[in-house]
């Protein structure tokens, strides 16, 4: 099996309510949902593939981000083994401020991604679905992030 390092960046976007933006892909392990972001450009530094793939899946312009954890995720796809070193970003937004315009639903489609939903920690906690990472309630509520602020 052909096997591949890959760099990825992963926002992890939180609005006021101290939801987290999660989008849902479908490929041949069946549906499951994860923290948008994607593979990073072989120049771009980690945080350049944050602000880029914030644009073209969520259709936002942050002005800041914050880095969060670095982790390494194993997974086969399409019959291809990644070994892929994600960098995590915190993006405070609003469900407002994600657009999801025809370009956007384009790089969306691109990605194999086929819906997203706001999670609460409660609903993240309590479901039964494939959610990547697998510890994304754990370390969201490690974070202790303030809630009911105005999302920078």
């Amino acid at each position: 099996m052909e096997e591949r390092n890959r760099r990825a960046s992963r926002l992890l976007v939180v609005d006021a309510q101290q939801r987290v933006l999660l989008v849902q892909y479908e490929d041949e392990r069946g549906a499951w949902w994860a923290t948008p972001g994607g593979g990073a450009e072989e120049a771009e530094s980690f945080e350049e593939a944050a602000l880029r793939e914030a644009r073209e899946e969520l259709g936002l312009n942050p002005t800041s981000i914050e880095s969060l954890w670095c982790g390494l995720n194993e997974f086969v796809l399409r019959g291809i083994r990644y070994r892929q070193t994600e960098q995590f970003f915190l993006i405070r937004a609003d469900e407002r401020e994600v657009m999801i315009g025809s370009d956007v639903q384009e790089a969306r489609a691109a990605e194999g991604i086929i819906a997203s939903r706001w999670w609460s920690l409660e609903e993240l906690r309590a479901t039964n679905r494939l959610v990547f990472p697998d510890n994304l309630a754990e370390r969201i509520a490690s974070l202790d992030l303030p809630s009911g602020t105005t999302p920078a």
